[in-house]
């Protein structure tokens, strides 16, 4: 899984320039399904441009989720893992962990909600 971690997350460095150097963060996240697939869809696309507009609809997506979740740092990512995974919790020290009002703005943003439908649209989860 490390790989794949990695090679996705060294592709979409390339593919996706809206995503922020937190990517990893990111990843975390939305590993197993949306970021995956974006990745598959960019593939595909280069033999076949008809896919490239619904890679670009998750690209939209995960970057802007992206970009709002960096700017709650690893404690907002901790959280979030925490919230959609069951693990994460606070950030080692130094690090202070979210502010609870913070943390509940992150969670309900719109670009974090998308991220988290899409995460499970994907999945076959539907919560």
């Amino acid at each position: 899984m490390g790989m794949v971690l990695s090679l996705v997350s060294q592709t979409l460095l390339l593919w996706v320039p809206s995503c922020s150097q937190n990517l990893s963060l990111l990843i975390r996240i939305c590993v197993k399904y949306a970021i995956v697939k974006l990745f598959e869809l960019s593939e595909a696309s280069k033999a076949d441009p008809s896919i490239l507009p619904e890679a670009q609809r998750l690209q939209g997506i995960i970057g802007r989720a992206d970009a709002t979740i960096a700017k709650a740092s690893i404690s907002g990512t901790k959280y979030l893992l925490q919230k959609v995974y069951g693990y994460g919790g606070h950030p080692r020290r130094p690090l202070p962990p979210i502010e609870p009002t913070a943390a509940e703005a992150l969670w309900e943003h719109s670009h974090t909600q998308d991220l988290v439908h899409l995460e499970r649209e994907f999945s076959g989860i539907a919560r």
